[in-house]
């Protein structure tokens, strides 16, 4: 269906023809060969809204041959095309999946998504501007993402424990993360009461059963290991 549309080229519909170009990206990205070209197809898209010169859209006759809004607006109830904002917010997440991390990071930064923002800073190996960040946002108030990733930064272990309280025990990372510490320590009865706590809100994380398989193990659980 997607090559029939794109096969019609200019003769579609602006919207229609959009539409067909983004399923199509979508479904390139999952192939390692046409990751590349899919986001390249994505930012030409999330171009075209805007009458900026961009990589994508290098001259000005480009804008100015682009379709006029009556043409953008004719099927925008009968196709499901993503906002300028939430293609933005899926490229983002392409770029950050394939390590594209200064580009991912200026969409989120744009878009106010300071999660990600500190993850990008943290995946870049920069966490004092990390730290920043998560300073920055904590003085609107607390959540459980930012004093987790503030106690990662710091080493304060307290964090982690404020982090799974204010979440009213729904936050299972800052319970991961104090349990891995626990065992590098050696304290492998804290280790399996964190990781306790952690799958009982997200159970289907591999890594965090084979982390407390070791930890019973070591304190002789056997058939909590098994």
């Amino acid at each position: 269906y997607i090559e029939k549309v794109l096969a019609a080229g200019s003769s579609s519909n602006w919207m229609i023809y959009s539409t067909a170009l983004l399923e199509r990206s979508w479904l390139e990205f999952e192939r390692r060969k046409t990751a590349d070209r899919a986001m390249l197809q994505m930012q030409a898209l999330i171009d075209q809204h805007s009458t900026k010169l961009t990589l994508m859209q290098s001259t000005y006759k480009s804008i100015e041959d682009s379709a006029p809004a009556q043409d953008r607006l004719r099927y925008i109830y009968c196709v499901s095309y993503l906002s300028h904002f939430e293609l933005k917010r899926d490229l983002a997440f392409k770029y950050l999946r394939s390590q594209v991390f200064a580009s991912a990071l200026n969409y989120f930064r744009e878009l106010e998504l300071w999660d990600e923002v500190v993850t990008c800073y943290q995946l870049m190996s920069k966490p004092h501007r990390a730290e920043l960040v998560v300073r920055d946002r904590l003085k609107f108030g607390e959540t459980p993402y930012m004093l987790t990733s503030l106690a990662d930064l710091t080493q304060k272990e307290d964090l982690y424990e404020r982090a799974w309280q204010i979440s009213n025990g729904r936050f299972p990372r800052c319970m991961r993360t104090l349990a891995k510490i626990c065992h590098d320590r050696g304290e492998f009865e804290n280790c399996c009461k964190y990781l306790d706590r952690a799958l009982s809100v997200q159970p289907l994380v591999p890594t965090a059963w084979y982390l407390k398989g070791i930890a019973c193990m070591r304190i002789e659980r056997w058939d909590d290991a098994v």
